[in-house]
């Protein structure tokens, strides 16, 4: 039994696009005509050797998460930052724990801004909450990095040192460098 598919040919006239009214001498057109013809098709014959095949896919491709793709994902708690695998992440944007954050400081879920009060050495400070000129000046036994980091104005070593008569600086109790006041010897005129 032979196939046959069927094509137009000649040229195709539109199909009509309006219904004559009273009076009109518009003639409608007519659906398009053509004569069909014929294709073989071809069938594989007694003793033929061709057979088909599907095409060969590709395995998928895994793209596996970097802290680089642009895409939250693997242990990110933001665009590639946080999750302790990415570099920390910047203030106002998600985090888990401090350590998600470069300030160190995630409240409510988003990474903050340091602040003299939030309970972290982060920011300029050179210890938790004081120093760094940004911040109150630090205890006795807390780190420094200057003089000016210490209540004491005493950094000698990166640790802030009680006052003594003997630091070379106007500190404690003392009326000048050294002398005065209640514990050091009283000051040259």
């Amino acid at each position: 039994m032979k196939q046959f598919l069927f094509f137009p040919t000649g040229p195709l006239t539109p199909a009509p696009t309006a219904k004559p009214t009273a009076g009109s001498t518009a003639k409608p057109t007519a659906a398009p005509t053509a004569k069909p013809t014929a294709a073989p098709t071809a069938k594989p014959t007694a003793g033929s050797t061709a057979k088909l095949t599907a095409a060969p896919t590709a395995p998928p491709t895994v793209t596996l998460p970097t802290c680089g793709d642009g895409v939250m994902n693997g242990k990110e708690t933001d665009t590639d930052c946080g999750g302790g695998t990415c570099p920390k992440c910047q203030n106002g944007l998600k985090c888990q724990q401090r350590n998600d954050c470069v300030s160190d400081v995630c409240t409510g879920g988003f990474c903050q801004a340091p602040t003299c009060s939030d309970g972290v050495k982060n920011g300029k400070e050179t210890d938790t909450d004081c120093g760094g000129g940004t911040c109150p000046k630090c205890q006795d036994g807390l780190k420094c990095q200057q003089r000016n980091d210490c209540l004491s104005d005493v950094c000698p070593s990166g640790i802030c040192l009680a006052p003594t008569c003997s630091d070379g600086v106007k500190n404690g109790k003392e009326t000048d460098k050294d002398c005065g006041g209640p514990t050091c010897d009283p000051c040259d005129d």
